[in-house]
């Protein structure tokens, strides 16, 4: 027998769907009894945006506030969803409101979840790092900083959740100056979810090598080592033309696919439907298909 327990759920199934469409075939085997086993379900996601604050980006910062508010209604609409929202900038080393991989404070605020009054109005300001940094962009060295065991016990106390889908968001007109490959950071993103890829995605509004209309901070060096390390990422990985002027419908497409990757709950085994039993906080729901 099974029991899940789930903390806030949002089943994917619509109430209009033909039911019998779902029906799994059970497999020709005998069924083990477990009785007394309980998954437990909290969604959680951490999202990083990663904004490049240097002199050339004040028009795309202000187009980034523009697009980002469908990309964060999905999450916000979510109920079910516990989020963490930080914002830090591509200033590694000194210079603007958040170098070193700080996150961006407001008003003693770091990060946006769901106990933030006017949560919408905060994020608005934490986006804002303005274009006082660093004119050396490096961008996946950043990731490395924010999540270091020092800044997570210091300033960024309470923003990285083990269990938690992080989300990684790339603002820049230019490319990566950091002498790091894309590797590295791969690999450090992957250690620190303790193997589990599934948990790790990435967007990034850059000047996309697919389209050369876009104009670049350098119309030579184009940002190369970040489509590469989107690319590693597989579905996860998604990049926009940061010169669209409205890239918000795409932003929302990934948004949702992160939530239903969050919303899902895997079972070990096939269960006996008459024998699994689910809970929305404390209240029982009827075992019915649908």
């Amino acid at each position: 027998k099974f029991v899940l327990i789930v903390s806030a759920l949002t089943f994917v199934l619509g109430c209009d769907r033909d039911p019998s469409a779902f029906k799994v075939p059970f497999p020709d085997r005998v069924i083990e009894d477990k009785s007394g086993d309980v998954s437990s379900y909290n969604p959680e996601v951490d999202i990083l945006f990663i904004i490049d604050d240097s002199g050339s980006m004040s028009s795309y910062q202000s187009r980034l506030a523009m697009n980002s508010d469908i990309f964060i209604s999905q999450f916000f609409n979510a109920r079910f969803i516990d989020y963490h929202i930080g914002v830090t900038t591509s200033s590694e080393r000194f210079g603007g409101k958040a170098p070193g991989g700080k996150l961006h404070r407001v008003d003693g605020v770091s990060y946006v979840d769901r106990n933030t009054t006017d949560p919408d109005l905060m994020l608005a300001a934490l986006l804002d790092v303005g274009t006082g940094g660093d004119g050396s962009e490096r961008f996946l060295p950043i990731p490395k900083l924010t999540f270091s065991p020092l800044a997570m016990k210091t300033h960024n106390k309470g923003f990285y959740r083990e269990n938690a889908h992080l989300v990684i968001f790339f603002l820049t007109d230019t490319y990566d100056q950091s002498r790091l490959d894309p590797e590295d950071t791969y690999d450090f993103l992957v250690d620190l979810k303790k193997g589990d890829k599934s948990k790790l995605h990435v967007a990034s509004a850059i000047v996309t090598l697919e389209k050369r209309d876009c104009q670049s901070e350098s119309d030579t060096r184009l940002p190369i080592k970040l489509t590469k390390f989107s690319q590693m990422f597989l579905s996860r990985g998604h990049r926009f033309n940061i010169c669209q002027s409205n890239y918000g419908k795409d932003l929302a497409r990934v948004a949702t696919s992160i939530v239903e990757a969050v919303s899902t709950v895997y079972l070990e085994d096939i269960p006996d439907v008459q024998t699994l039993r689910v809970f929305y906080g404390d209240k029982e729901l009827p075992n019915q298909e649908e």
